[in-house]
């Protein structure tokens, strides 16, 4: 769809953030079709020796807490890639600081594969992440009559899951009267930034 490219290996301050913001949002109105469809960005940190709190915090963030979006009520789901050990590092703890996860992924053609997750994954989210990855898509209520052996409520899984989609980590889509998640690592279409 569009790769936007840095033009420093260094990604600091809050100005450099909202211009690339503003190029993130100039990619997603120029393809229109997609304006009403989630949308999963992969952010390659390629090349990009060091980020920013105040970078982090005004980019990423915004995408995070869904202050941009693809407009017609899509959602951003992103993930990146091609991190250095240092921007890991200091992408961890920003994200920790802030009860936030990305997930790290390795791009092959328009093939997409989980990593790692940067920033701690609390456990059960990890467990309700890899119970919902086990199917296609589900409801808490199927998530519950499936795991109902674990003795977790299904008022319990609909909590979980809406984390997992707070985190960024889980679509979900109104079906009936039930909220379907998926595991955003399932889902397309892709665009690479």
């Amino acid at each position: 769809m569009g790769e936007l490219q840095p033009s420093k290996v260094e990604l600091w301050g809050a100005t450099l953030a909202a211009r690339h913001l503003d190029d993130l949002q100039t990619v997603l109105i120029r393809n229109q079709e997609f304006s009403d469809l989630d949308c999963f960005i992969v952010f390659s940190f390629s090349g990009i020796n060091s980020v920013s709190p105040s970078y982090l915090k005004r980019f990423l963030v915004s995408i995070l807490e869904g202050e941009i979006g693809a407009s017609e009520g899509g959602e951003i789901f992103p993930f990146v890639a091609d991190l250095t050990v240092d921007v890991r590092d200091d992408l961890a703890s920003f994200l920790n600081e802030r009860g936030f996860v990305v997930r790290e992924v390795a791009v092959m053609s328009e093939h997409v594969t989980h990593v790692r997750f940067v920033g701690d994954l609390e456990r059960v989210a990890g467990q309700t992440l890899e119970a919902l990855e086990k199917l296609e898509a589900a409801s808490a209520v199927e998530l519950h009559g499936i795991y109902g052996h674990l003795g977790i409520a299904q008022t319990a899984w609909n909590n979980r899951l809406a984390n997992l989609h707070r985190m960024r980590l889980a679509t979900r889509r109104k079906q009936g009267r039930s909220l379907i998640y998926q595991s955003t690592l399932k889902s397309k279409p892709w665009v690479k930034a």
